[in-house]
C-alpha cells in the first residue's frame, strides 16, 4: 500500500499544503491580517514545503509534474510574502531570503521539468499554466532590478534569460498559454525588461 504511486502522490501533495493555514490563505488572497507573519513563521512553512517531496522517482510523470511545479510555485509565493513584509536582503546565507531567489527557482524549474513529457504537464489544465506564469513573472521582476554580469553565479550553464525563454516556450504549449498567459508575460517583459523582449523575438524569428 505504501508503495502505491497514486497514494504516494496524494500524500506528497497533502504534505505540500499541510503547513498553509487560514491566515496564510488570507495573505495569499491579499486580505488584511491583524498581525503580519514573522519571518520565522514563513521559514517554518518553507521548511515544510521543501521537505514535502522526499523522492518522486516512483511516481507517474503526471504526478511528478504537478508536485514539482507546485512546490516551486509555493517557494515563489513565500518569496513574494517576504518581499511584501520587508524580510528580503541583498545577501543572505539563505538564498530564499534574497532578492534574486526567483532566478534560482526558475533554474530549478528547468531542471525538474525538462525530462518530463509535455503531456504530463498539460493534463493538469490551466491551473498549472498559471503557476508557471507566476514563477516566470517573478523572475522577470528580478531581472528588471538585478543586473546579471558574466561573473554572476547564475550565468553558469544556461543563464536567467535562457531559463525564462524555456518557461515561455513551455507555457505556449500548455492550456491557456498561447491565448492568455504568453501575451500577459510578453507585456510584463516589455514593460520591465524591454531589451529582453527584443532578444526573445529575435530568437523565435532568426534571420
Amino acid at each position: 500500500m505504501d508503495n502505491d504511486p497514486t497514494l504516494s502522490g496524494f500524500w506528497s501533495l497533502a504534505a505540500l499544503f499541510s503547513p498553509l493555514d487560514t491566515s496564510f490563505i488570507a495573505l495569499l488572497n491579499q486580505e488584511k491580517v491583524a498581525t503580519p507573519p514573522s519571518n520565522a513563521a514563513l521559514t517554518y512553512i518553507e521548511t515544510a514545503v521543501n521537505s514535502a517531496l522526499r523522492s518522486t522517482s516512483d511516481l507517474k510523470d503526471t504526478q511528478k509534474a504537478n508536485l514539482r511545479v507546485t512546490q516551486l510555485w509555493l517557494r515563489i509565493i513565500l518569496w513574494q510574502l517576504r518581499l511584501r513584509f520587508g524580510y528580503l536582503a541583498e545577501e543572505s546565507v539563505h538564498a530564499s531570503m534574497t532578492y534574486h531567489y526567483p532566478l534560482e527557482v526558475a533554474k530549478d524549474l528547468v531542471l525538474s521539468t525538462r525530462d518530463l513529457p509535455v503531456d504530463s504537464i498539460k493534463v493538469h489544465g490551466v491551473g498549472l499554466t498559471e503557476k508557471l506564469f507566476d514563477i516566470a513573472s517573478a523572475a522577470v521582476d528580478v531581472l528588471a532590478r538585478v543586473p546579471i554580469t558574466p561573473s554572476s553565479p547564475h550565468s553558469v550553464g544556461s543563464g536567467p534569460e535562457e531559463d525564462l525563454n524555456y518557461m515561455r516556450r513551455l507555457i505556449t504549449r500548455l492550456p491557456g498559454g498561447n491565448s492568455i498567459y504568453d501575451d500577459l508575460l510578453d507585456k510584463h517583459i516589455q514593460q520591465a525588461v524591454p531589451s529582453m523582449a527584443v532578444t526573445y523575438v529575435a530568437s523565435r524569428h532568426p534571420t
